[in-house]
Order: C-alpha cells, then sequence, then structure tokens
C-alpha cells in the first residue's frame, strides 16, 4: 500500500497480512458491512446469517426494499365507502435491487396505532396482490366501513414476502361520515310521513369516539309504488329538511321509499330505503258508487249513480304507463272533467293511444286520490309504439 498498490480483499496492513476487523470488508478492508446479523464476509460483504431487519435486502443488507413514495390518493367519498387508486408509476416508485412480486394493502383508524389487512379478493391467499410496475391502478372502492377517520398504507413484497420499512411510505388520510337512517312517523290511507337522522353505531357507545357528519346540501327522496313485485317510479322530491310528508297516494299499496345525499361534486349518494304500505281504511262518504266504463271507436263512455249529496261531479283521469313501457315513469298531470250529468265521454282522439288510463268519479273537487280507480286502454295500434315519449 505504500506503493499505492491495494491489498487484496478481506487483508490490510503495510504486508496485507492482516484479516479485516469485524464490520469491514474488501480491498485493504475499506468498505464498512451492512447492518448483519452476525459478522459480514469479508471477502464479498455478504451477511451470511442474514439481516438484523427484514426491511433490508440481502445479501449486503444496505439497502431497503423497494417502496412507494405515496400509498395511493382518494377519488371519491360516501357514506361508509371510499374510492381511491395507486400509482405504480416510476415517478412514484423507490426501486431496489429485489424482485417485487405483490403488494398489500392495510387501514386504520387513526385513533389506532394497529393496521388492518384489506382483502381485494386477487394475488395470493387474498391478502397480497399481484404487482405490476409502470402505472396506474384502476378506480376501486372499499365499503361497509364506519364513520371515521381512516389511514390507508401500500407495502411492497418481494418473493420472500420481505417488506421495505412502512415508514418510507406515505399513507393517505380520510375521513367518512355518518349516514341517515329512515323512519316513518306517522301513516294514514294516502300520506306517509318520514324522517331521518344519524344513528349512533354500537361501536362509536364502546369506544367514546364521535361519528363524522358530513356537510350536506340538500337530500333526494325517490318514491316507487310497487306492483308485482315491479317498481314503478311515482316522484322524485328534493328538499333540505330532515323529514317529509308524501301525500296524494293510494290507500293499501306498499311504496318503495329511497333517500339520497347531496354531496360535493353534485353527486347523490344513497343512505337508505324502507317499504312502507298505506292505510287501507278510507273515508267513503264522498265516493260516488257504481262508476262503470265503456269504449266505443271513438269515445270512452263513464256512467255512475247519482248521488243524495252532491250535483256536481267531477271524472278525474291520468295517463298511468304506455302500454310496452312498463317500467317507465310518467309525469301526467291528473285531468279533471265536471259535470252535472251522471255520465260523461272522453275522446280517444284526445287521449294517448296505446295507453293505460286510471279513472274515478267524485263528488270532492279536491280529492286527488281514490282506492276505487278504474282503469282503461286507448286504441291499440303497434305502429305507434311509445316509450319516452318517442315513437319506437
Amino acid at each position: 500500500p505504500e506503493y499505492g498498490c491495494s491489498c487484496a480483499t478481506g487483508y490490510q496492513g503495510d504486508y496485507c497480512l492482516e484479516q479485516c476487523q469485524p464490520g469491514f470488508y474488501g480491498a485493504d478492508c475499506k468498505q464498512e458491512c451492512g447492518h448483519c446479523k452476525g459478522e459480514c464476509d469479508i471477502y464479498t460483504g455478504h451477511c451470511h446469517e442474514g439481516c438484523n431487519t427484514t426491511y433490508l435486502t440481502r445479501p449486503h443488507c444496505k439497502q431497503p426494499h423497494s417502496y412507494l413514495k405515496s400509498s395511493g390518493k382518494v377519488l371519491s367519498l360516501g357514506v361508509g365507502e371510499i374510492q381511491y387508486q395507486i400509482d405504480f408509476s416510476p415517478n412514484n416508485l423507490v426501486k431496489s435491487n429485489d424482485n417485487t412480486l405483490f403488494y398489500s394493502l392495510q387501514y386504520r383508524e387513526i385513533t389506532n396505532s394497529s393496521w388492518n389487512n384489506i382483502n381485494l379478493h386477487e394475488g395470493i391467499d387474498n391478502t397480497y396482490n399481484i404487482f405490476e410496475e409502470g402505472g396506474i391502478t384502476p378506480a376501486r372502492k372499499i365499503i361497509n366501513l364506519l364513520s371515521r377517520k381512516y389511514q390507508i398504507r401500500t407495502i411492497l413484497l418481494d418473493e420472500a414476502l420481505e417488506t421495505h420499512d412502512p415508514s418510507l411510505t406515505e399513507p393517505f388520510e380520510f375521513e367518512l361520515c355518518e349516514g341517515e337512517t329512515l323512519k316513518v312517523e306517522n301513516l294514514t290511507n294516502t300520506s306517509i310521513g318520514i324522517s331521518w337522522a344519524q344513528e349512533i353505531d354500537e361501536d362509536s357507545q364502546e369506544t367514546n369516539s364521535e361519528p363524522t357528519v358530513c356537510h350536506t346540501e340538500g337530500y333526494k327522496l325517490e318514491i316507487n309504488q310497487i306492483e308485482s313485485d315491479k317498481f314503478h317510479k311515482e316522484r322524485v322530491i328534493t328538499t333540505v329538511k330532515n323529514s317529509y310528508e308524501i301525500k296524494n297516494l293510494s290507500p293499501g299499496q306498499t311504496y318503495n321509499i329511497e333517500l339520497k345525499k347531496l354531496m360535493k361534486d353534485n353527486e347523490y349518494v344513497p343512505l337508505s330505503s324502507t317499504n312502507v304500505t298505506t292505510d287501507e281504511v278510507i273515508d267513503s262518504s264522498d265516493n260516488i258508487m257504481g262508476v262503470t266504463i265503456s269504449k266505443t271507436k271513438s269515445v270512452v263512455y263513464v256512467e255512475w249513480f247519482a248521488s243524495p249529496i252532491y250535483t256536481t261531479f267531477y271524472v278525474k283521469y291520468k295517463l298511468r304507463r304506455y302500454l310496452p313501457c312498463t317500467e317507465q315513469e310518467t309525469t301526467s298531470t291528473l285531468h279533471v272533467a265536471t259535470t252535472s250529468n251522471t255520465s260523461y265521454s272522453l275522446e280517444l282522439k284526445d287521449l294517448e293511444s296505446n295507453a293505460l288510463y286510471e279513472l274515478f268519479v267524485t263528488g270532492d273537487e279536491n280529492q286527488n286520490v281514490n282506492p276505487q280507480n278504474s282503469s282503461f286502454t286507448t286504441t291499440l295500434d303497434t305502429k305507434t309504439w311509445k316509450c319516452n315519449n318517442l315513437t319506437s
């Protein structure tokens, strides 16, 4: 070494007769060993007994395993669910000399120190997912989460399922909010009064943690009438309140009511739904008896019994649906014809063809629903089927 030469690997000293001291290896013993479990090889620096932590790559135990700078990002939040994606591109991947084959997703509540695996139903053992370098994953969803503050982290693993120090990868955080539940407050034969509020779950009470309440700009109620196990859109209501009375319903009829919350980006998130059946008991004092319907080629003829109370009668009818479109929502208004006779004729040319109508006769000008609706169909013409008001 005094003449500009170096000793062979593993040796040092003026005459290159001394072996490297513990912790060093290589020519002139100038290289430090890695974080070995035991001593490293004085010639190669290899840690024959492995690393003193699984976070480093063998055989030199100097470099960390490959890792991501960032665990991912949130795409959207709903009630009890999150959509996210992970960036496996070179800009976010710190690559080492290991062979990365898998990745694992873990989550925890902010207040919790332990992490739990997220099962994506792919890869091996439903815990380790196949790693593919170079791109961004499609949007993925996690559901059935409680209203809490969470962290999610992405862990990369090699063929031996060894991984990096998790603290090298920044987790992403998000906060989920509590959803409201529908409750029936009152019920009559023609109306349903409902309210909705956030319910504290048992886990919140046990941990004394407060659920997060989402800010909302309003709610949407979708009311569907259920007939023969099929939903027929009745109406859609928007409100900023936490209660609503649905009026002008049919007695003895089952309705499905779905509540949605308006979140950011003008997106409605489903919260709760319930089926409610209105009372069958009705007030028969306004009923006009003996209503019959007959048809000719040009008119629908309606007649009824005379009433000892009323001298003016209101024939009320509306389009229920176009015949080939049983699932189509109709927005037809209630039409009213007034007469002092006990019969009335509707001109077929004034009605939609290929359609189902509902009709009732009343002596009450303000009555808009009746459990004793009669129905009739208009002229059938297969050349003019209509759906969504367009000829198909």
